[in-house]
């Protein structure tokens, strides 16, 4: 057997163990051929710890390189923290400054402006109406934020043109939702006295094409009719609608001119026990036809229309004349989210849907100023 040495007393041990000093002596003892001295091969005690230092670096290193690239290079949206999402949402809300009623968003709007009480357009519309959206220009808004290409091909396949909407078409549009989307929809204009000609007979020609029954005929999903409404009234009435309607700022070019209309004016009003029958033209479109008689039927007065709703009217005269969008909503389930959603498709802009969502009232006027969108709305909650 083998001698085993203790590298520290220069004794042998027995048992694998030196006497003196107690250490385990584990290994065979190497005679060195060039010295009389024998001499041991040990382990030192922390020989391990320089290999799992090294380990714990490469882990460590590894886990920094996979953290960058997982959240700030590559950075997807359900790997973003709570705390971020929420920092965000927080800084969105800053774009509205808050007023009592009115909100200012740095947004630029091109819908163009009108007199929102210029036509009684809300005669058709059902007094328990879920959202009524009342703009201008519908020539604008089909060109600009509609589908060009249908829009191009309903011009050509009823020979229409951009001219013949704004000169046979009131500038005032109304549209109304009687669902809980926006897939179903009716839409009302006033149609000029000049063009109710041009007007019944595109209304006509889609008319004559429905009762075909083709599958393939692309204004299948819609139905139109042109309507004529005649009211009778008071001639001093008559006068003060024109005057709000500004028809009477618009035939004043000088002063001669203004003289001559306040003493037509005034004849007018000299007369007024004498009766005065107005007749208006309205062109009524909708993709459901029981939609479109029911709105037939509201302006006759067979259904209660919208225009004599109270709360409708408070909102009216309470909310700005003038504006570029008046949205009326009610119920608890209405369409205006859907048309958040599409107006803040058209006007990207962080925190717009949240400002929207933010109105709980039943009237609400957008409107451009100085390149700011302003919002105002009218107090009453919706029920």
């Amino acid at each position: 057997m083998d001698k085993i040495v203790c590298p520290q007393c220069k004794i042998e041990g027995k048992d694998h163990a030196c006497p003196k000093c107690g250490m385990i002596l584990s290994c065979p003892v190497k005679k060195n051929p060039f010295s009389s001295v024998t001499t041991i091969r040990t382990e030192p005690e922390r020989t391990l710890q320089k290999p799992i230092l090294s380990l714990l670096s490469l882990l460590l290193a590894l886990t920094v390189a996979f953290s960058y690239w997982r959240f700030v290079y590559y950075k997807p949206v359900e790997f973003v923290a709570p705390v971020v999402l929420s920092a965000k949402t927080e800084d969105a809300s800053k774009l509205a400054v808050f007023d009592s009623t009115e909100k200012t968003i740095p947004v630029e709007v091109d819908l163009k402006e009108g007199n929102f009480l210029i036509d009684n357009l809300y005669q058709f519309a059902p007094s328990d109406i879920p959202l009524a959206v009342q703009a201008f220009n519908i020539e604008n808004v089909l060109k600009n934020h509609g589908n060009k290409d249908i829009y191009e091909a309903f011009k050509n396949d009823f020979d229409i043109t951009d001219d013949d909407l704004s000169t046979y078409l009131s500038s005032g549009f109304l549209l109304l939702f009687p669902d809980t989307t926006l897939n179903d929809w009716g839409f009302v204009v006033r149609v000029n006295e000049q063009g109710k000609d041009f007007v019944e007979e595109r209304v006509n020609q889609l008319n004559d094409s429905l009762k075909e029954e083709k599958d393939d005929y692309a204004y299948k999903k819609y139905s139109a009719r042109l309507i004529e409404i005649t009211t009778t009234g008071e001639s001093k009435d008559v006068v003060d609608k024109l005057a709000a309607e500004n028809v009477l700022d618009d035939v004043i070019v000088d002063k001669k001119d203004e003289d001559a209309v306040i003493e037509s004016t005034m004849s007018s009003e000299a007369t007024a026990s004498e009766p005065v029958s107005k007749t208006e033209y309205f062109l009524l479109v909708s993709t459901s036809k029981d939609f479109l008689d029911q709105m037939k039927e509201n302006s006759e007065g067979n259904l209660e229309n919208l225009s004599t709703d109270v709360e409708f009217v408070k909102a009216r005269d309470e909310l700005p004349g003038f504006g570029q969008v008046f949205v009326f909503k009610q119920g608890e389930k209405n369409a205006w989210e859907g048309f958040v959603g599409r107006f803040v498709l058209e006007y990207k802009k962080e925190g717009l849907e949240k400002v929207l969502n933010s109105y709980k009232s039943l009237g609400i006027v957008l409107r451009s100023v100085d390149s700011n969108l302003k919002i105002s709305s009218f107090g009453l909650v919706a029920q």
